[in-house]
């Protein structure tokens, strides 16, 4: 046997050694910018061990071939400290910030409806994080009467803080006007450094949501004031160490390491109280927030199939995940036929196949398929959802025709439905706008109708889809539109005030436009409440 065919020989034994030692369930160590290939199958569990020293900042990315696997990070506490759940679709990054020094494990298996799973581990980034000085905002007086209360008499912080974990954060008072003031709370510790609130609104300044401590306590706190109608989400911000000093590629994923749920809030989105905080976002629902009928899924409702398949672009030459829904035997051959950008928000957070059983099953619209199309990459979907001929001729010709075969679905134009939010529903209004004989209907939630694009001049259109339709003749579309009342920012925050000026130019034009705006923000929390209000405007029997 000559050398190279015995090196060659050795190698692929030690591979596949090296393979079967990991479906075993043992271990193998994950270095900076090293990119590692796995499969898995049902019975068998892969340990991944990072050697991270305190305060460095690690970023993990997960992409999925065949199959889907299941994930968790463990501490050297062996507190989980992360978790990703296997959704299916283009690569997943989560970012870990070590506090303290020690052995990191991401335990990976398959997801228990998956016989096998394909997977690639890469660790991104690796940089370390040196901690910033305590950071409080500066706020001269509390506005919330209870904190003002509680300011004169420090010495009951500790009563305080036993009511809030029987009724739970955050702090709901009424104002004057039919306001609330809802007051976010977090119960330091000796080494807590800074605090923020993330709220899904455009905020001026990345600050503006910084807590300030109450003097003589362990209180940090921010208050809001909000409509009484309110259904939100948000999420803590806890010793991100973010300063003017942090390089910039570092920012996004430091605050990401450190978002987490409100650990005194009992509301949730997933409403999973088994994952850890990392992975969860807190609820605010206050007292009039509008009901939401149509989420849970009811025993006495027949339900749909949805089914996942991997897809290959001709056009786009890229490959993504399509989810494929078909609708209960009960409903009767499929009449209308809904695609939805963004797939993979509206198979979770947003619980379409859900939605679509308890609507038909009400009567309240017509038999309805769906594809959920999913994202190949995040860097992907800015760049095919911002106005792309080339997507919107894949949406057209290449994905339309093949749903309408596959899932055996008889719609005309009128009930041929694109769904999305923010770029999502951009893109949505700018594909029927491309192609209205294909798609006469646009369900766009909290669209980003601000988008601006170059004509390959020196100048910049902003609103460049509205001025479209303004400039064009009506078009055979109808449309929903639907916009939270706490995305009246400025430029790209403008969302409310651009879909507003999007309604008036298509009614001024003739067109069919359902137009409404919910109590809440660019959120999924918002979305899924408008998404129900939005089917049956284009979709009723």
């Amino acid at each position: 046997m000559g050398l190279r065919k015995w090196f060659t020989r050795a190698a692929m034994a030690l591979l596949t050694l090296k393979s079967e030692l990991c479906a075993q369930g043992y271990a193998w160590r994950l270095d900076d910018g090293a990119s590692q290939q796995h499969k898995l199958t049902r019975a068998a569990s892969h340990t991944h061990v990072l050697q991270l020293s305190e305060d460095e900042l690690a970023v993990l990315r997960v992409s999925q071939g065949v199959g889907t696997v299941l994930g968790e990070v463990i501490a050297p506490s062996a507190a989980v400290v992360g978790h990703f759940d296997g959704k299916p679709g283009g690569p997943l990054e989560f970012s870990l910030r070590a506090r303290a020094s020690g052995s990191y494990q991401l335990r990976v298996r398959c997801a228990p409806e998956a016989t096998v799973a394909e997977y690639q581990l890469t660790l991104a980034l690796l940089a370390a994080l040196p901690q910033q000085p305590v950071q409080p905002a500066a706020h001269a007086e509390p506005e919330s009467p209870r904190l003002r209360a509680l300011q004169q008499q420090p010495t009951a912080a500790q009563a305080f803080w036993k009511e809030l974990a029987v009724h739970g954060t955050p702090l709901v008072e009424a104002l004057d006007g039919g306001e609330q003031l809802v007051t976010f709370l977090y119960r330091a510790r000796e080494d807590t450094r800074s605090v923020a609130v993330q709220l899904p609104v455009f905020r001026p300044r990345a600050l503006d949501g910084a807590f300030a401590r109450l003097a003589g306590t362990d209180v940090w706190y921010h208050s809001e004031r909000m409509p009484q109608a309110t259904r939100l989400s948000y999420t803590l911000v806890v010793d991100a160490d973010v300063g003017p000093s942090t390089p910039a590629d570092l920012q996004g994923h430091a605050l990401s390491a450190a978002t987490q749920a409100d650990p005194l809030n009992p509301h949730s989105v997933p409403d999973r109280p088994d994952l850890p905080a990392s992975d969860r976002r807190s609820l605010i629902l206050l007292p009039n927030a509008e009901p939401e009928p149509w989420l849970a899924p009811r025993r006495d409702v027949p339900h749909g199939q949805l089914q996942f398949q991997r897809w290959k672009s001709m056009r786009l030459g890229n490959e993504r995940t399509l989810g494929l829904y078909q609708p209960p035997a009960t409903a009767g051959p499929p009449s209308a036929l809904l695609f939805v950008l963004d797939g993979e928000r509206y198979a979770s957070v947003i619980p379409l196949p859900t939605l679509l059983d308890n609507l038909m099953g009400a009567g309240a619209i017509r038999s309805t398929a769906a594809v959920l199309v999913y994202n190949v990459t995040s860097a992907a979907r800015v760049e095919e959802l911002t106005c792309r001929p080339q997507f919107a001729e894949f949406l057209a010709h290449e994905l339309l025709p093949f749903a309408r075969a596959q899932l055996r679905a008889e719609s005309d134009a009128a009930h041929t439905v694109l769904a999305g939010a923010s770029l999502g529903g951009l893109s949505a209004a700018y594909t029927a706008y491309r192609h209205p004989r294909e798609f006469g209907a646009v369900l766009s939630q909290s669209g980003s109708f601000w988008f601006w694009r170059s004509d390959g001049s020196d100048k910049d259109e902003p609103d460049w889809l509205i001025e479209q339709f303004a400039r064009s003749g009506k078009l055979p579309i109808r449309f929903y539109l639907d916009a939270g009342v706490l995305e009246a920012g400025t430029g790209i925050g403008a969302i409310r005030d651009k879909n507003r000026r999007l309604r008036d130019v298509l009614l001024e034009k003739g067109y069919e436009v359902t137009h409404h705006e919910l109590v809440g923000g660019h959120d999924d929390v918002s979305w899924r409440s408008g998404l129900a209000r939005g089917l049956i405007a284009l979709l009723a029997p």
